[in-house]
């Protein structure tokens, strides 16, 4: 008998209880009672009730763990009751583990499918949440350059994109090696070391980029090699330094400058590992032209020597002018006068002397009075040069100071043979002085003549000479008889006479008598005596 959802309570007799199974069949009466049903039973039941389960206790934990480690960072232990959902999130302590510098792996909380407590009291759910150390990449910086906008500061975070994370520290900063420079100063300067121009500089730099571990605060790997594009220091030619030329014999400095200092050659193969080049180049200063003005002249400032415009290592050879000062001719150091400019007025100027050998000294000018002149010829009768002229030159109003050359030439000529005929030089010493005309020399005329000895018909052998044959023959200078010497070479023609002419070397050859013979000889027709 069926009772779905009902308990039988009790078959009651008095109302025909319900048979038991063996004899549950059908009467033969057919007599229908009440509602034409001929058996009825009655049978008392009651409502089912659902059966009493008790829940057990169960347990979970969540673990977070470090990737690829055995350390566990936190454990969380979860209870509840079988079949209860687990009332928990992970999002809590994965902010608390962003802010020391982690991220997330993997998270098998929240991705479980099943995130209800089990029925097994024997083996507690174990749910594991994977997280790393954040690496972040430091690109290069120049801790020298404030304005790099790589370059770390203290305070600020570690992972830009985690503001709550591990801030820098200026220790960890100073750790951080990512740009290493190399440099070439090349610095200009006089034998006294100081600077004649600017520096010039070379710079090589070296990069990498380097990881940092957020948590740690330490670099993953300090080995990262180093890179560039550049690996030369490039020549560099010695500039021009106005009033300044390159020392010649410079020290080379291992080969890095040139001997005449001209250049600085390039270096190849440059690495981060390379020390930085500190070279100097020197150079001399140029020498100057001093004019060297007489006292009380107004000064004349000196010029230097000009530059080369392309060539550092000579001067140039541009020609300044010096003044020209009234009453004054500028000479060089050996005495030699300066060139004018033009030759036809002094008052343009004048050439300097060429540059010395040595560009660093200096050349001096000296203004000197400008001398005047007193030439003094000599020459015979057809104007014919007899003798070398006597040159004297002086200041205005100083007296000569050749007058004794002046007399010694006429001897000299009187006892080559000749005689003064006529003398311009001034006899009277007060009348031998410069004039004041710088522009035109004082010229004196000394005219001689060969000696050509008169004689007196009644005395031959007497012949006549003037008293001082180095004065012209007159009043105050009569002829004179005179005994010659026998011709002889360097003997006084007239022996008496201590102004005589001597007898030249040729008068060995001299012929003044010659002897003819006449041979008459008598012979026959046959030619015999």
């Amino acid at each position: 008998m069926k009772t779905d959802g009902y308990t039988i309570i009790e078959n009651k007799a008095n109302q025909n209880p319900y048979p038991d199974e063996d004899h549950r069949v059908f009467d033969n009466v057919d007599d229908k009672g009440e509602n034409g049903i001929s058996q009825v039973y009655y049978v008392t039941v009651e409502a089912k009730k659902p059966p009493v389960v008790v829940q057990d206790t169960q347990k979970a934990t969540v673990t977070y763990v470090v990737e690829g480690t055995n350390t566990v960072l936190h454990t969380d232990e979860l209870t509840g009751k079988s079949g209860e959902v687990i009332n928990y999130t992970t999002t809590t302590k994965l902010e608390d583990l962003k802010v020391l510098g982690y991220e997330l792996v993997s998270d098998g909380f929240t991705t479980a499918t099943d995130k209800n407590f089990d029925n097994n009291t024997t083996v507690d759910q174990n749910f594991k949440v994977t997280v790393k150390a954040k690496i972040i990449t430091v690109k290069p910086f120049d801790p020298k350059n404030p304005n790099d906008p790589n370059t770390p500061k203290p305070g600020q975070p570690i992972d830009p994109n985690n503001p709550k994370g591990p801030k820098w520290t200026k220790e960890l900063i100073d750790k951080l090696e990512t740009t290493k420079h190399v440099t070439r100063t090349i610095s200009y300067v006089d034998e006294n070391d100081h600077k004649v121009t600017s520096d010039i500089t070379d710079k090589v730099t070296f990069t990498r980029e380097l990881q940092v571990n957020v948590v740690t605060r330490e670099i993953v790997n300090s080995n990262v090699a180093w890179t560039s594009n550049d690996t030369t220091f490039d020549e560099v030619v010695s500039p021009v330094v106005q009033g300044y030329v390159l020392k010649a014999n410079q020290d080379t400095q291992g080969g890095l400058v040139a001997a005449d200092g001209s250049k600085v050659v390039e270096t190849t193969g440059l690495t981060e590992i390379s020390k930085d080049e500190t070279i100097k180049v020197v150079y001399v200063k140029l020498g100057s032209w001093i004019p060297k003005v007489p006292e009380g002249a107004t000064p004349v400032p000196s010029i230097t020597y000009p530059n080369d415009p392309t060539d550092p290592t000579k001067p140039g050879t541009d020609k300044p002018r010096v003044p020209h000062i009234p009453g004054f001719i500028p000479v060089d150091p050996e005495g030699q006068p300066l060139k004018p400019v033009d030759p036809n007025d002094p008052t343009k100027g004048y050439e300097v002397p060429p540059v010395p050998t040595d560009p660093s000294k200096d050349t001096p000018i000296y203004y000197v009075t400008d001398k005047q002149k007193a030439i003094t010829n000599f020459v015979d009768n057809n104007g014919k040069v007899v003798s070398d002229p006597v040159v004297d030159q002086g200041d205005s109003g100083s007296k000569f100071t050749k007058s004794g050359e002046v007399e010694n030439k006429i001897r000299e000529l009187v006892q080559r043979g000749y005689v003064v005929i006529s003398n311009d030089y001034p006899s009277a010493d007060t009348d031998r002085v410069f004039d004041n005309d710088k522009d035109k020399d004082q010229i004196f005329n000394v005219k001689v003549t060969p000696l050509i000895v008169p004689t007196d018909p009644n005395s031959p052998d007497k012949p006549q000479v003037p008293t001082d044959p180095t004065k012209p023959v007159g009043p105050n200078n009569p002829l004179k008889p005179v005994t010659p010497s026998t011709p002889e070479p360097g003997k006084p023609v007239f022996p008496e006479d201590p102004n005589s002419p001597v007898w030249p070397e040729s008068v060995k050859d001299l012929v003044t008598e010659t002897t003819a013979t006449r041979t008459i000889t008598y012979v026959d027709q046959t030619e015999k005596k």
